[in-house]
Parts: C-alpha cells; sequence; structure tokens
C-alpha cells in the first residue's frame, strides 16, 4: 500500500458504524474498503464517508480518483453513481477450496 494514505471512521455511541480508506499514488487516489454497517445504511453515512474521503485525497494531491465495487451491490453502484463515478472495468473472484501449502521449488 503506498505511504500516503488516509483513513475516515464514523462512530456512535462509542462503536464504528462506517469507514473508508483512500490510498494517493501520484493523481490518483483509490478509495478502498468502504464500508456501512448493515443497519445503518440508507442514512448518507456512505455519502460523509466519501466526502470525507474526497477533501483528503484533494488535499494530499489527488485530482482523480477510483475504487471497486461488486456490481451487485445495488445501494453502493447507485451511490458512486449519483457521485459521477462510471463503470471502466470489471473483474471477478478466483476461489481456491482445497488450501494447501505451495511445494518448495
Amino acid at each position: 500500500m503506498p505511504v500516503t494514505k488516509g483513513f475516515v471512521k464514523l462512530k456512535q455511541d462509542g462503536q464504528i458504524i462506517a469507514l473508508g480508506t483512500a490510498i494517493v499514488q501520484e493523481e490518483w487516489a483509490g478509495f478502498v474498503n468502504v464500508v456501512i454497517q448493515e443497519e445503518h445504511r440508507g442514512k448518507g453515512l456512505g455519502y460523509a464517508i466519501m466526502h470525507a474521503l474526497t477533501d483528503w485525497s484533494l488535499e494530499n494531491g489527488a485530482v482523480r480518483q477510483y475504487l471497486q465495487v461488486i456490481a451487485s451491490n445495488k445501494p453502493a453502484v447507485t451511490l458512486y453513481q449519483k457521485l459521477g463515478y462510471r463503470a471502466s472495468f470489471g473483474y471477478h473472484y478466483r476461489i481456491k477450496y482445497d488450501l494447501q501449502p505451495f511445494a518448495s521449488s
């Protein structure tokens, strides 16, 4: 992870209810681990986290942003679309069910 990184967390009654991480590398800010506790979704916390991460990124030299989101996460996709993000690339997961140590060469 690049050296320039910022973390935002929102608390209620001493408990973290939302958080996000931004990394800045050259002119790009990457937003990762944007998470809202399920019972607190739909209350504008995602917007608040994205706003804070954006402000921090601008203060640290970023002029462009990117993030990853699972396409089936409709609330997140909707939020990001409202904020002006557009899809550029797709990705998929690979799963290994029989985890074994790799053989030494």
